[in-house]
């Protein structure tokens, strides 16, 4: 409702959210290799405040490694973008 009391009705509108894969990382807390499966497509990871630390672009592989051997210690988020959809950032943790 607007200030003089006029309303409008929005357009409705459906959309299809395809099945999402559920992108398992392990160990958790880590020290050098972090194990990715079910991930694919441009892998960005940040720290606590938000700053992007590292990007990796991960093709076609059901299991992946990165090496994490080179951030400091610390609670990191790992979020991939495949072109059609952006995972949750998944919380890890570095020592």
């Amino acid at each position: 409702m607007d200030f003089d009391g006029a309303y409008e009705y929005s357009e409705v509108v459906s959309i299809q959210r395809s099945e999402k894969q559920e992108i398992t990382l392990f160990p958790n807390p880590v020290k050098n290799t972090l194990f990715l499966q079910n991930a694919q497509g441009m892998v960005n990871i940040h720290n606590s405040i938000g700053q992007r630390v590292l990007t990796v672009k991960i093709n076609d592989s059901q299991n992946a490694e990165l090496d994490v051997s080179d951030l400091p210690n610390g609670t990191y988020f790992l979020f991939i973008d495949n072109g059609i959809s952006r995972s949750v950032g998944n919380k890890f943790v570095k020592f």
